[in-house]
């Protein structure tokens, strides 16, 4: 910061990293500019802060910035009030981590602080969702809203409708002179809290809590947004990884996975998400539609056997949403936990023999019986209903690992090395990045290998 009079920048405020090189890829900082342009503290600065680092996320303020750099940050921020608290049911525990998504810490991504200009009361704050409470003592806290300083919050990420945002938050700003009428950029694209608030508190009373929990639902339920508005028409957000078609018919059944919105699905002309989270890749079997797999982000794999079929869990449960079954036990507990793995791996269905799939980590991975089948899977490894009293999945590696190179592979790169790649590695680790089988012999698969 620099005052009126002085050319250089100070540091007003020590942050995660302590002002030079963040300590770790989850250090980070952001704040927003608050003027107090009335009342008796008209002319004054206020700015808020929030400071995340590997272990936590606090929130801080001060309603004076116009002094020296020195008496603010002096005394480890001496000049600046910490908000957030981690005792549980205190009105600090709203702003405590709240960038983090649960367990995860996602502030390095997901850390918006705004203050409306002319409303140095308001403040709003954003994260991803707090996933482990949804539905318990709050409705995931994506976006929190304080009317007085930062001091108590209440949740604005599902409307009295059951409206719901993103689960990752980007970006706040809000109409010229209403502070409350607010637009939302996250990974959902633009929406919009419409500017009127609804007291759900008595919601709380339904979900099982007790104590502390009990007493953060009342408060972060007693303001929720009585309208969310998507804004989205027309504005393509979505970004597709792959799409898999069903080949045995000329119909238009169609799946893709899309960057932080799912799995989506297209079948009689409407599209519709068929499994949340990071949509990776998918695929539908050559001979039945009913049998499909899709991916999240790392080697995390579903497949379903009853994708055409409804109900399945309930009576208004369809198979295309909820019968979706884990099979990636082996890539995380298993035989291939300790494998290098891309974003989105590379897998396939065999396409002339049934019950056999393909993926790709540092080895080729196959499995001859869907992972074990229907009924195993659907009784334990099911997403929303599974015991997990066993390993899901039964991925065997086959081949080589891809991380090695043949004697002839490792000549070739030093060769290369010496010129063109110094101080490299001769064997760079490898990971499968792309796959099929060759349509001449369906005992031989390409694998395509990434070079990291």
């Amino acid at each position: 910061m620099t005052l009126d009079g002085d050319s250089v920048f100070h540091q007003i405020f020590n942050s995660a990293g302590n002002g030079t090189v963040a300590q770790s890829s989850f250090s980070r900082t952001e704040f927003s500019l608050a003027p107090i342009s009335t009342g008796p503290n008209r002319g004054n600065l206020r700015v808020y802060v929030g400071d995340a680092s590997s272990a936590a996320a606090d929130f801080y303020r001060v309603d004076n910035a116009n002094v020296t750099a020195a008496t603010l940050v002096g005394g480890n921020n001496g000049g600046w009030t910490k908000l957030s608290s981690s005792t549980n049911g205190s009105p600090g525990f709203a702003s405590f981590k709240y960038c983090f998504g649960g367990n995860t810490n996602q502030c390095s991504y997901d850390m918006p602080v705004y203050s409306p200009p002319g409303s140095p009361n308001i403040v709003y704050i954003g994260g991803a969702l707090q996933y482990p409470e949804l539905g318990r003592r709050s409705n995931g806290r994506g976006i929190q809203r304080s009317q007085d300083a930062g001091v108590n919050f209440t949740d604005m990420t599902i409307d009295t409708h059951g409206v719901s945002l993103h689960p990752d938050q980007h970006a706040i700003a809000s109409t010229p002179g209403n502070p409350d009428i607010v637009f939302i950029g996250n990974d959902g694209g633009l929406w919009r809290l419409n500017g009127s608030f609804t007291n759900a508190s008595s919601q709380c009373s339904s979900r099982g809590l007790t104590g502390a929990d009990l007493t953060d639902c009342q408060h972060w339920l007693s303001a929720i947004p009585t309208s969310i508005t998507s804004l989205n028409n027309g504005l393509e957000t979505l970004q597709f990884q792959s799409l898999s078609k069903y080949v045995a018919t000329a119909s238009d059944e169609i799946m893709g996975g899309t960057q932080d919105n799912g799995t989506q699905a297209l079948n009689n002309g409407s599209w519709f998400v068929t499994i949340f989270g990071d949509g990776g890749q998918s695929g539908i079997n050559f001979s039945n539609s009913e049998k499909r797999f899709h991916t999240f982000f790392d080697a995390q794999i579903d497949m379903n056997f009853r994708f055409n079929s409804s109900p399945f869990l309930c009576p208004t449960c369809p198979g295309n949403e909820t019968g979706w079954n884990w099979v990636s036990d082996t890539f995380f507990s298993g035989a291939g936990a300790g494998e290098a793995r891309s974003f989105y791996i590379p897998i396939i269905f065999d396409p002339v023999v049934n019950g056999t799939l393909f993926t790709g980590l540092q080895h080729v991975w196959r499995t001859q019986d869907d992972n074990g089948g229907q009924a195993f899977l659907e009784q334990h490894c099911n997403e929303f209903v599974g015991t997990f009293d066993v390993p899901c999945g039964d991925w065997v590696a086959i081949g080589t690992d891809l991380t090695s190179n043949s004697a002839e592979e490792t000549k070739t790169l030093r060769a290369s090395t010496s010129s063109q790649l110094s101080g490299r590695p001769v064997t760079p680790a490898r990971f499968g990045w792309d796959s099929g089988v060759d349509a001449s012999s369906s005992r031989r698969t390409p694998i395509n290998r990434a070079v990291r």
